[in-house]
């Protein structure tokens, strides 16, 4: 999925720009199955000039076959890019419901993009292979299937860093480097209870989130280490 993202009365520091994607990307795992280069994302990001709140606009394209657009404001970026991605996903969940709803529905999705859907097709195959290779121990074939998703979880562990007040970018990378370990070995560890709806992001994300909560619940005064 590529991004394209412009600002308009808005200095895009690394702190909104994160804010940002955390959203953006639960829009991954939804259209995995296209190739990187057939999916787009425009975003646009501009200030109120009377009320200061954040606009955010929202473009995503599928295969040069479909538009989805959002806008929504709201005072904080991070409740605006919510509301945009969040209205995105509803728009994209009712447009594959249509297409689902069609006698066939394989040849209905075909005749959108013959080559993108034969690409995808092809992903499909892929990631079923490399993930069964992970469900019978293969710990390479688990590192290939999640290789692609390791700059989003590494953005949502950064963030979470920065909300307990971590800032010292030394300290940071350190904390990054034993948490994203962490969550590679329990998340390969785990695989076979992974809830069959729980993309791989999402299962990705839900074991590095643990790891942060058992570190911090472990830092509070008068508690000691999670078994």
């Amino acid at each position: 999925m590529q991004y394209h993202i412009a600002s308009k009365n808005v200095e895009m520091t690394q702190h909104l720009y994160d804010d940002l994607l955390f959203h953006v990307e639960k829009l991954e795992p939804l259209v995995q199955h296209f190739p990187p280069d057939g999916v787009h994302v425009n975003i646009t990001v501009e200030r109120h000039q009377r009320t200061q709140d954040y606009i955010v606009s929202m473009r995503l394209g599928l295969a040069d076959a479909v538009v989805l657009v959002s806008k929504e404001m709201a005072p904080g970026l991070d409740v605006a890019a919510r509301l945009a991605v969040e209205d995105i996903i509803d728009q994209l969940g009712r447009y594959k419901a249509q297409l689902s709803g069609q006698p066939d529905y394989d040849q209905a999705a075909s005749d959108l993009h013959p080559q993108t859907m034969t690409a995808a097709g092809r992903a499909l195959v892929d990631e079923r292979e490399l993930l069964d290779r992970s469900l019978a121990g293969d710990e390479a074939a688990f590192t290939d299937l999640t290789r692609r998703h390791l700059p989003a979880v590494t953005r949502t562990v950064r963030r979470a860093l920065r909300e307990q007040n971590i800032t010292d970018r030394a300290q940071q990378d350190e904390r990054l480097r034993h948490i994203l370990a962490q969550t590679m070995a329990l998340a390969f560890r785990d695989l076979p209870r992974k809830p069959a709806h729980m993309s791989l992001q999402g299962w990705l994300n839900f074991k590095a989130q643990a790891i942060l909560g058992e570190e911090a619940q472990s830092q509070e005064p008068g508690l000691g280490g999670v078994a």
